[in-house]
């Protein structure tokens, strides 16, 4: 069979064009999709880029080739839908929008003409100027006001769009100052280099399914772009006209669960979780290849967008404690979720969105306790990061998925070699050091709470800092005078972030003592009403032979706080 009788033919031309970027602008108009990234280049960085290089081209002559644009006709009468190239035909229009302005101050009516052609226009049944390019609803109203020759809104000038506007203002402006007389056949010039010389290759399909496979094969290096960014796109092309519409918006939907978008790096996040709790660790380098790989059809394009949206709003409730998801965990559960929440290990995640879905509630509560002793474990031994745990939580969690691991006892059986034993834990913790105040305040509350005999001594009981905090003992500012048995500076400061070395005191009695020596801490330290700071207090002297003895005290406390 001829190519020219493929019974496809008629429905995946894809028409090819060589254009001047202005032309282009001129010739239709065009709109991006409500659910497309928002305008994103800075004007130090890629504007600069554009401009410098577009300079240089005007110098030389000769055409200059900008770049390439993907559009599709689908489902619009009048306006093409950009499906690539927005970043470059947004900033080109702010470029000519700045030609335009510097034209009217010059009093030049062709700045007229230029806003008519390329920028907006008012016709008899609209109510005001219609620009040739509409963008998404976070970028639309400031653009339209910048194409329309409006004022840009107080509070704007952060935004993206103004600040690079406002930028190629100023370019523009110094091309007309040095111009001097010619000032205003030099920015004509300008306009005529963009709609001639300036030039686009625009990729016309019939579909936006079509549409998106060309944008993922002309990225498919990933440059500028997330995995996010790639996957949406696969997706959308892998759906076919008949389900775009629902992976779309299944895809919207996760986004909006999370709060994000998806050139945010957590949402690249949750997608490597998410894949990693079905299918077993996949580390961002390869997780688009093998998601790919799985989705081989429309239907599977859209199973898995409807599972992302759902997994979107499990993953929201893992860092949320007061989400609706853990109303029935009760106050215990809200602790140990606070407690996961401080602590934030990527190897959870994958495991909660497994057990989320799959165990009884009952279940799921002892999970949520039983991982915030083994997350403990895992930080002070410095394995919970490591690619061999990560890989056992996942596939634990691909255990739970498949009905393998039904319960937490089966859980740390699967995660056996990864938990660290007693011995291990204890001698970790007598010799560990922490740098976040956050986390070595609830260390010693939950100590405190073991101490003194607490039921669920590792919940939080109190985790804000501006009502209970932290001292060190060995202040991080101290001199060898007040301080004479820790050696050199860097000696010092090393036993400085020793858990041995820290208490927990009311913010009121900690501003009293500050960088003081020992013996002036000590009355106040004595004072608390907490044991294990009154016991630092009641210290003759305060050594590195005391804190190493005070943390291997807390080190035998801390195997009993987090059982294994």
């Amino acid at each position: 069979m001829s190519p020219s009788h493929h019974p496809e033919s008629s429905t995946t031309a894809i028409k090819f064009t060589l254009l001047g970027v202005a032309e282009l602008i001129e010739m239709q108009e065009l709109g991006v999709p409500m659910y497309q990234r928002s305008y994103r280049w800075k004007p130090e960085e890629e504007v600069v880029a554009y401009w410098e290089d577009l300079t240089r081209a005007f110098k030389r002559g000769g055409e200059y080739f900008i770049g390439t644009v993907v559009i599709t006709t689908e489902g619009v009468k009048v306006r093409k839908t950009i499906i690539d190239g927005q970043q470059r035909l947004v900033t080109t229009s702010l470029l000519i929008a700045a030609l335009r302005d510097e034209l009217a101050a010059l009093k030049s009516n062709k700045a007229e003409v230029i806003e008519r052609d390329y920028l907006a226009r008012e016709t008899l049944h609209s109510e005001g100027k219609i620009p040739r390019l509409v963008l998404n609803p976070e970028d639309d109203g400031l653009f339209r006001d910048i194409a329309s020759g409006m004022e840009p809104p107080a509070g704007s000038q952060k935004a993206p769009i103004r600040r690079s506007f406002d930028f190629l203002g100023v370019k523009v402006k110094e091309l007309s100052t040095a111009a001097g007389q010619e000032s205003v056949e030099r920015l004509l010039a300008w306009a005529d280099f963009l709609k001639s010389r300036v030039r686009i290759a625009v990729i016309e399909v019939p579909t936006e399914a079509d549409a998106y496979v060309i944008f993922e094969t002309l990225n498919n290096r990933g440059a500028d772009l997330t995995t996010a960014d790639l996957l949406k796109n696969f997706l959308y092309g892998r759906a076919g006209s008949s389900n775009l519409d629902f992976v779309r918006d299944r895809w919207m939907l996760s986004l909006g669960a999370l709060e994000l978008t998806a050139a945010d790096a957590k949402f690249t996040a949750f997608l490597r979780h998410f894949w990693s709790s079905k299918h077993g660790l996949t580390s961002v380098r390869y997780l688009y290849s093998s998601i790919r790989g799985d989705i081989d059809s429309g239907t599977k394009a859209r199973a898995f967008a409807e599972d992302l949206s759902t997994a979107a709003n499990y993953y929201a409730a893992i860092g949320t404690p007061t989400h609706e998801f853990w109303s029935g965990c009760g106050a215990s559960g809200s602790a140990d979720l606070r407690a996961l929440a401080l602590l934030n290990l990527a190897p959870n995640r994958p495991l909660l969105l497994a057990a989320m879905v799959h165990f009884e509630p009952k279940e799921l509560r002892k999970l949520l306790t039983a991982l915030v002793s083994w997350s403990v474990r895992g930080m002070v031994t410095e394995t919970i990061n490591s690619g061999s745990t990560e890989e056992k939580y996942c596939e634990a969690a691909v255990g739970i998925r498949d009905g393998s691991i039904k319960t937490v006892d089966q859980v740390r059986a699967a995660l056996a070699t990864v938990i660290p034993t007693d011995s291990q834990f204890q001698a970790a913790f007598a010799i560990a050091s922490v740098n976040k105040a956050a986390t070595a305040r609830y260390y010693l509350n939950a100590l405190e709470r073991t101490f003194m005999g607490t039921p669920e001594p590792e919940l939080i009981p109190n985790d804000d800092g501006a009502k209970v905090n932290l001292e060190h003992v060995l202040p991080q500012k101290s001199t060898a005078a007040d301080w004479p048995d820790f050696g050199t500076d860097d000696e010092r400061r090393e036993w400085t972030y020793r858990l041995g070395n820290m208490v927990l005191l009311s913010q009121g009695k900690n501003g009293k003592i500050g960088n003081k020596p020992f013996a002036a801490k000590a009355p106040i330290l004595q004072q608390s009403e907490l044991a294990l700071t009154k016991q630092v207090g009641a210290t003759p002297s305060w050594t590195s032979a005391e804190v190493e003895k005070r943390q291997e005290h807390l080190a035998k406390l801390a195997v009993a706080t987090w059982p294994r």
